[in-house]
């Protein structure tokens, strides 16, 4: 009977050693594994944040385009305020669609009239047989804007 208990105890220890290492194994796995989960979160929270990044990127850009736009306005109204426009302002409302024939000439950039009848204006300037468009508003928008 005692050999009979010796053995039973001997497989028991065996038996315990075996789930204690079982244990160990597994605390390590559980460890690797939380560590995995945790290094995806992270690589998560990054990819995210160089989104969240790149949309605010996008709004700032977005913002800056308005900020001239409405600075570009600004100064508009300002020359829309100091002089009578015979065309009722119509480059300023129809949004720069529709604007008077011009084109920059020379270095010192000065604005030739293109209009077919350039003398019914009268921001229009003869020298010789040329025009030269004087309108203030005019000059602004093809120096700022390019049209």
């Amino acid at each position: 009977m005692q050999k009979k208990r010796n053995t039973l105890l001997k497989l028991l220890r065996f038996e315990k050693e075996t789930l204690e290492e079982k244990i160990e194994r597994l605390l390590k796995e559980e460890e690797e594994v939380t560590e995995k989960i945790e290094k995806t979160k992270l690589d998560t929270m990054i990819v995210n944040l160089k989104q969240e990044k790149e949309e605010l990127e996008e709004r700032i850009e977005k913002l800056e385009r308005e900020r001239k736009d409405v600075i570009r306005d600004m100064k508009v109204v300002g020359f829309m305020g100091e002089l009578k426009c015979p065309k009722d302002y119509h480059c300023y409302k129809r949004k720069y669609e529709e604007l008077c024939k011009a084109e920059y000439f020379g270095e010192t950039k000065a604005l030739l009239c293109l209009e077919e009848e350039p003398q019914s204006c009268t921001f229009s300037l003869a020298y010789k047989d040329t025009h030269y468009c004087q309108c203030p508003l005019r000059n602004y928008i093809a120096e700022e804007i390019g049209k």
